[in-house]
């Protein structure tokens, strides 16, 4: 898992000499976000996830996040800051709690990349015991998208328990809509041949 996380961590900060070509996003505005609904399939049915998250802008290069994540049996909260370094570079670390069975400390860990041509996110969410070494209580998710238009994406996608694949994006203004499709298993995990689709709101 080691090797894993270094590779996501530098596949975002490999690309500045890339990105110096590329315009950036340019956020004037004092806050933003998105909303998002996504499942996994062919266990839509009972499988539905929902997140929220808003990023202010308190300062040029300073700001706090809020995030939300939901299910029918558990809700995630976080709140926490973060930095911008450069224009097109997020890079944030919140807590908060997840509801699962009873109330549990929760912490992530998250960067963004925006520019007209690239966009990333990667989130590592983890547990006290993940920060003991039990694996078992770590979440992540990354994806790194390469727009050749304004209204389509390709990249790739990797979550935890579900696998490692293609994703693509259609894009309609602030609308999103994804297909991930993750048939690589780098931890053996649970979903066989797993496909995750999603609309999103924002940006």
């Amino acid at each position: 898992m080691k090797k894993l996380l270094i590779a996501l961590v530098v596949s975002c900060l490999w690309t500045p000499p890339l990105l110096a070509k590329w315009e950036y996003v340019n956020i004037s505005r004092p806050a933003d976000g998105f909303a998002e609904v996504y499942s996994f399939a062919p266990e839509s049915r009972d499988n539905w996830e929902g997140r929220v998250k808003l990023n202010y802008f308190a300062f040029d290069v300073v700001g706090v996040s809020g995030f939300m994540k939901l299910r029918h049996e558990w809700l995630e909260l976080y709140a926490g800051p973060f930095i911008r370094p450069t224009p097109w570079l997020l890079i944030g670390a919140s807590a908060g709690l997840f509801t699962e069975h009873d109330r549990h400390s929760r912490f992530a860990f998250w960067t963004e990349i925006r520019t007209n041509r690239l966009t990333a996110h990667a989130c590592l969410e983890l547990t006290e015991e993940g920060f003991r070494g039990d694996h078992r209580f770590t979440q992540y998710d990354a994806n790194l998208i390469y727009w050749p238009s304004q209204y389509f994406g390709v990249g790739t996608r990797i979550i935890r328990d579900a696998g490692l694949g293609l994703q693509v994006n259609l894009k309609f203004r602030v609308l999103q809509l994804w297909l991930a499709y993750m048939p690589l298993q780098p931890e053996s995990a649970h979903r066989a041949d797993a496909m995750a689709f999603g609309l999103r709101v924002g940006y």
